[in-house]
């Protein structure tokens, strides 16, 4: 079974002042400098590597929610997650479409 890295970040809808949880995979395909994400509404996409570092980290308690949803789609692979990004990581995956 093949691993994916993800690490779940939270942060604040700027107009509804309601917690937003993100899920950012590293690992995935993405435009330079973008991380691949995904949300319970908008689901999969590619954010701007500051919106991670605009997002704290999220408990397992915030998260458990969307972690179950990811397991759904992936369920083929055995979700590994992370507390932070390894930059090696994102750089493999920034050089996979160069």
């Amino acid at each position: 079974m093949e691993k994916v890295k993800v690490i779940f970040r939270k942060s604040e809808n700027p107009y509804t002042k309601e917690k937003e949880i993100t899920a950012f995979f590293p690992e995935l395909t993405a435009n330079y400098g973008n991380i691949v994400c995904y949300q319970h509404i908008g689901q999969h996409g590619e954010a701007d590597l500051s919106f991670y570092h605009s997002t704290k980290k999220a408990m397992p308690d915030e998260y458990e929610n969307l972690l179950k949803e990811l397991k759904r789609i992936y369920h083929d692979y055995k979700l590994i997650v992370m507390q932070r990004i390894n930059y090696t990581d994102l750089k493999r995956a920034w050089i996979k479409i160069s």
